[in-house]
């Protein structure tokens, strides 16, 4: 990074900067890491869900690279307190936005910044990992026109993608359309899109009730985090709006009882509730390296007790398979399934592809379950009951499996995240 072709310091800094972003972008990657060590500074890229180490720079570059994603941000240059940010750029002809975080380390300031297509990672309810009848409950869920959606999994689970393709299949010219973000992640067409990120003197809450007060038909909140905006958005529910909710929460029913902690009448959430999904994001397998294999009686075995499936359910999920299969999932691929049986499955290989990176994955897709009002999800009084098995988050991590989808191994872990 030393003076070329004339170039000065501070255009070679930003020129480093450019080629780091585009490289990211190229890759896939959802998040850089630029990490100072005693001696170096290591920049780590996210990709499907795992860091990786890009590159290793000499430590007298660490604050020119540091200082000017901050100065991007409109971050102060201050080093010694945690900072975020965000800034917007095009490259390649698509939008991006960075949302840059700081924090001081005993080395320098770390510094993570994560990145979002405008566009949207996913191009539609399919690809983002629905099928069958979790599919066709989820279109009609966006086919409301009032009461509450609520969509469940942790941090990272793909809940702002699902609202994404909810929103733009409700979208119209009729309706009043508004999200309540963080951070605005994804253009919606035709949305009026509300930040309460740093620098807004925003809540959930007031900015919900002000949306409710200018007649907003439709509203996407991020997150329901405090009793005020859960309050407020069962209110605007009652009232005739169509409230889509975010809850950070393990699964479907960990959501209904944090809702219940923040003070919401389960009769009340009963009776407004008509959607809820619970969802996770799995690494996918590169479909032109993946290995299959034959699993023993005892791999079965045990893998389905870490699932939490019995064999007597076998069938349920053999039928769910020839499902998957007419509907596309894992094209080309024959059953790995008979009704009481596992025949084959697959996982990543171990020296990958150039179409991988030669990681033995590619992208990702989301794991659901999903419950319209009255089935599974909640009793007459409101109160979380036990939802069908071979409905689960398991079931269709198993299925994906059996499809060369995904590994069993990653839906096994996935399914641990809180």
């Amino acid at each position: 990074m030393s003076d070329k072709g004339g170039k000065t310091g501070s255009a070679e800094v930003e020129e480093s900067v450019d080629e780091l972003v585009a490289q990211a972008i190229k890759h896939g990657v959802s998040d850089i890491h630029l990490e100072p060590r005693e001696d170096i500074l290591l920049v780590r890229f996210r990709i499907d869900g795992t860091l990786k180490e890009a590159n290793r720079l000499p430590k007298k570059y660490q604050s020119e690279l540091v200082g000017s994603f901050k100065k991007r941000a409109n971050l102060s240059s201050e080093f010694n307190l945690p900072q975020e940010g965000s800034f917007s750029e095009s490259v390649g002809g698509r939008k991006y936005v960075f949302k840059v975080s700081s924090l001081p380390t005993i080395d320098g300031e770390k510094l993570v910044v994560k990145l979002y297509d405008q566009q949207g990672a996913f191009a539609g309810l399919s690809e983002l990992g629905l099928w069958g009848d979790r599919l066709r409950k989820v279109e009609r869920g966006a086919a409301l026109k009032k009461g509450l959606i609520l969509l469940c999994g942790p941090s990272g689970s793909g809940k702002s993608a699902l609202a994404s393709q909810l929103l733009d299949l409700i979208s119209g010219a009729s309706l009043s359309l508004a999200t309540v973000e963080e951070m605005v992640e994804k253009r919606i067409k035709g949305a009026n899109q509300v930040e309460i990120g740093p620098g807004f003197h925003l809540s959930y809450a007031n900015a919900l009730k002000s949306l409710g007060h200018q007649g907003s038909d439709v509203i996407y909140v991020e997150h329901l985090s405090d009793p005020d905006t859960v309050e407020i958005a069962l209110e605007l529910c009652l009232s005739g709006k169509l409230i889509i909710a975010s809850v950070n929460a393990g699964d479907i029913f960990k959501a209904l009882e944090r809702l219940g902690h923040m003070g919401a009448k389960q009769s009340l959430v009963y009776s407004e509730l008509k959607l809820v999904t619970g969802q996770r994001l799995v690494k996918k397998l590169c479909p032109d390296c993946l290995i299959h294999f034959a699993p023993s009686a005892d791999y079965v075995q045990k893998l389905l007790k870490g699932l939490g499936l019995s064999e007597s359910e076998l069938k349920k999920i053999h039928e769910g398979e020839i499902v998957a299969e007419k509907e596309g999932l894992g094209a080309g691929l024959s059953l790995s399934s008979s009704p009481g049986a596992i025949k084959k499955l697959f996982r990543a290989s171990e020296e990958g592809c150039k179409g991988c990176g030669y990681s033995g994955h590619k992208g990702r897709i989301g794991l659901f379950e999903v419950a319209l009002h009255g089935e599974q999800a909640l009793d007459k009084t409101g109160v979380a009951s036990s939802i069908d098995s071979v409905n689960s988050l398991a079931a269709d991590g198993l299925i994906k499996a059996l499809r060369g989808i995904v590994s069993v191994e990653d839906v096994v872990k996935s399914l641990g995240e809180r």
